[in-house]
């Protein structure tokens, strides 16, 4: 780590390795990280630099008939994150990640072999504030995921090294505010989302959180929410 003045760095790294315990369990992962922070009276910039590699053999995890099945993923990621400082906080951040995957059925061989190369990149931003009534966070994000493969997605020309691709965007916006008081909590919110591999239609996810201290010992919650889940493209 490198302090200087009001910005601070750190950089670090790491490798593993395994013969593994059982028939096609060896992997090898090394990983490599720089995170950078500067301050300032008025508002905090941090940002950061990953970068994985990783193989391992994924005996019998996608199919309990082959157990020579063998992954490799290299993963690049970056973002950049604001905050500002006072009474109202607004948090913007921009990100993209990239993922190269290869996935081999049978260890060295081609038959059943895939490639992929998916890429995720967004915007969101975020705020919040405190009142006498609570505290409440708003906020919207963007977020666009694509893959280029060899055989998910919609066919592309032949003569290509990925045969196949796909994208989608989702867009989102939130509201939440929290009531705290002595014994009683309370958190309500709302979430309106947009994906297009769905439609292009907003589809409405509500949520509630209630506690109730009766003693320092006990703790009774309720809560409700309404939620969606979209797998990533090679899930």
């Amino acid at each position: 780590a490198l302090v200087h003045k009001n910005t601070k760095h750190q950089l670090s790294g790491s490798f593993r390795r395994s013969d593994g315990a059982t028939l096609n369990s060896d992997f090898k992962t090394g990983k490599a990280f720089y995170q950078g922070v500067a301050e300032s009276d008025l508002v905090d910039i941090n940002w950061q630099l990953g970068y994985s590699n990783q193989k391992y053999g994924a005996n019998t995890f996608y199919s309990a008939k082959y157990d020579d099945q063998y992954e490799k993923n290299q993963r690049i990621l970056t973002s950049v994150q604001a905050k500002t400082k006072g009474w109202f906080t607004f948090a913007p951040t921009v990100y993209w990640n990239r993922t190269y995957d290869n996935f081999q059925l049978i260890k060295g061989k081609p038959a059943g072999e895939n490639f992929h190369m998916s890429d995720v990149y967004g915007a969101n931003l975020n705020a919040h504030f405190s009142s006498v009534i609570g505290k409440t966070a708003f906020g919207a994000e963007f977020r666009n995921a694509g893959i280029l493969s060899t055989n998910l997605g919609k066919p592309l020309a032949k003569d290509l090294y990925y045969t196949h691709k796909d994208n989608r965007t989702n867009i989102s916006y939130y509201l939440e505010h929290n009531i705290i008081l002595d014994k009683f909590t309370a958190s309500l919110g709302v979430m309106a989302n947009m994906n297009t591999a769905l439609d292009h239609k907003y589809r409405f996810y509500p949520g509630v959180d209630l506690s109730y201290r009766p003693t320092n010992n006990w703790k009774l919650f309720a809560s409700w929410n309404k939620a969606l889940r979209m797998p990533t493209f090679t899930d």
